[in-house]
Formats: C-alpha cells, structure tokens, sequence
C-alpha cells in the first residue's frame, strides 16, 4: 500500500490521446471560423453595410480607420432572396468607439492593398449600438480614378518622346560640333564682357567726380521743374487753347480753296504751255519774238547811223546860219540781212 501511495500520478495514454484530439478538434474550428473572418477569441462588435456591388471585396478584408486596421468583414452575402444589394458584416475591435453618424465606405485601399471598407468619422456625441447598420458609401475604384488620367499620361508620353527625339538629335557629332563652337563662342563673349566690365568701373572710378556734378545738375534741373510746375501748367494750358483755336478754326473750307487755287493755277499752267491766251501766243508764236529782234535790229542801225553821221540828225550853230538839207542816207543792203540770218541761227540753236 505504501509503495502504490509513493508513485507520482501519470495520465493514461487514452487520456492523453483524447485531450490531443479535443485540442485539435478545437484549434480546427477555430481555424475554419478564422477563415471565415471570426475570430472567436476576441472581443468584437459586430456591424454591417450594404452596398450595390461588392467592388472586389471579400471575407477577411480590412475594415480601416484613418490607414489603420481596427476591424475585418466577416461575411457578404445578398440582403434577401429577392434584394440583390450585398449586405457586408464587419467585426470592429471592441475598444474603438464609433461615432452614430459615421460612414463606412468601400473603396481601394491602393494598388496592392486590394479593397477594403473606410470608416470616415462622423460628429456624433453617440456611440454606435453593435448590430447596427452604418452609412454605406461607394468610392470609384482604382481603375475609375487612373482613367481620367489616361490622356494626360498618352500627352506626357509624347512629350517624353519629343524630348527624346530632341535628346538624340542633340547627341548628333554634328550638333555637339556646333555645341563645342557654341560654348567657346560664349566662353569668349564672357571673357569680353569681363573686361568691358573692369573697363567700365575704371571709367566710372576715373569719372566719379563728373558724374556727382551731373548728378547734381539733374537734381537742380528736377528742383527747378517742380518750383516752376505752375508755369509749365500755364504753358500746356496755353498749347491746349491754341489746338483748341486751331481746331475750331475753319481749316477745312481755307484747304478747299487752296486745292481750288491751285487746280485753277495748274489749269491756267496748262492753257499757256498750249498756247492758248495772250501769255500762251507770246511763249508759243515766234512772231512777236521775230518783230522784236529785227526792231532790235533797226535801232542798233540807227544808233551806229548817229554815231558815225551825227551831223545828219543833229546841228549845232553858233552864228545862226541856215543848215543845209542834210543828204539822204545810203541804204546798208549787206548789213540788215546778216544778222536776220544770224537771228534766225540763233533761234534754232534755242
């Protein structure tokens, strides 16, 4: 008896077979109710949506709050045989307070996030009741939201490759060349312009005392226009009333008359240079210029007739004596008819 009292207790192997088999029956219903997003062993509050399309979501996926994850659904399913909007029952954590008016919203939760529901905070002071139904909302999906955005990609893509093609034509030998010529070209233009510039500030060392003087004589000139401002005024108010008068004035009607002067002085022009009036025959007609040369002619004649023969036309006596009738005049035959040739020579040299 107290050898058998001494022994350390021991399970039996059917025992130990048994709460083998009972742990693993439990951990295989844990399993398949983890599978479908219930957790059995923790502390949830059980909500739900319903929604017109499920938009990709499943059992299991993440019920977020500000990108963080506080629940999962835990079923989808339509709401009745007859109602095919899908109802989806979420799990949320207890220990996190939701607002009564909050929105649970279906969207993407990113390129590798898959889709998930987002809990957008309400203003409520009350505390959502578990079994309640929350708000539903249905965001574009990911694909819906890139698609505005196609054209603007295609644009960008052919802004790449124009960017390319320039790239390439830039890599050209030729155009590195050209690049290489380009860049001396202004390596020299910035050499210049560094020695203009130390030339510049040596003049303007040189003639820092000029330009003070200048300085202030455009001071003085700009002191002398602002006390003189009155004056300047008087003067453009005076400009202004003579463009005033001058536009008051009747410059139309004096232009008309100038432009009819001088259509009639041109036509008067145009009467004489064809001959027509007296003015005209006088520049026209050779006759008048024909008489005047050969009465030129006669009183040349007689004048050189005087002067060699003064007596025949003037007598002179002291002691009263009765001049004798003076002898008559040879005609000079020769000498009237040269210079009616030479005169008619001369005119048809002119």
């Amino acid at each position: 008896m107290n050898t058998a009292e001494s022994r350390p207790w021991r399970p039996s192997k059917q025992a130990v077979i048994g709460l083998v088999g009972v742990v693993t029956i439990a951990f295989f219903i844990w399993f398949a109710f983890f599978l479908k997003g219930k957790n059995l062993f923790s502390s949830e509050y059980g909500y739900y949506a319903v929604y017109g399309q499920t938009h990709g979501i499943s059992v299991s996926s993440p019920v977020v709050l500000n990108g963080y994850k506080i629940g999962r659904v835990s079923a989808i399913d339509f709401v009745s045989p007859t109602d095919h909007r899908i109802r989806v029952d979420m799990q949320i954590l207890k220990k996190y307070r939701i607002p009564e008016n909050s929105v649970a919203s279906l969207e993407s939760l990113g390129l590798l996030g898959g889709t998930g529901i987002v809990i957008r905070l309400g203003d409520a002071t009350a505390v959502k009741q578990p079994g309640t139904e929350f708000t539903a909302h249905e965001a574009d999906d990911l694909m819906a939201q890139i698609a505005p955005l196609k054209d603007q990609l295609s644009d960008i893509v052919q802004s790449v490759d124009s960017i390319l093609g320039s790239v390439r034509d830039v890599l050209h030998p030729g155009t590195v060349q050209s690049l290489s010529e380009s860049f001396a070209a202004l390596e020299i233009s910035m050499k210049n312009l560094a020695v203009l510039s130390g030339d510049a500030k040596t003049l303007l060392r040189d003639k820092k005392d000029d330009l003070a003087v200048i300085i202030s004589d455009l001071k003085n000139l700009s002191g002398t226009l602002s006390q003189n401002s009155g004056k300047i005024d008087h003067i453009i108010d005076n400009f202004s009333d003579v463009s005033d008068t001058l536009a008051q004035a009747q410059l139309g009607q004096s232009m008309q008359s100038l432009g009819e002067t001088i259509q009639s002085l041109e036509n008067m022009l145009k009467n004489i240079e064809n001959g027509q009036g007296s003015v005209g025959q006088l520049l026209q007609n050779d006759t008048l210029y024909n008489n005047i040369e050969e009465a030129s002619l006669q009183l040349q004649l007689l004048l050189e007739d005087l002067r060699l023969h003064p007596g025949r036309y003037v007598h002179i006596s002291l002691f009263g004596k009765k001049d004798k009738a003076p002898a008559e005049p040879k005609a000079d035959k020769p000498a009237k008819e040269k210079p009616a040739k030479a005169a008619k020579a001369d005119k048809a040299a002119r």
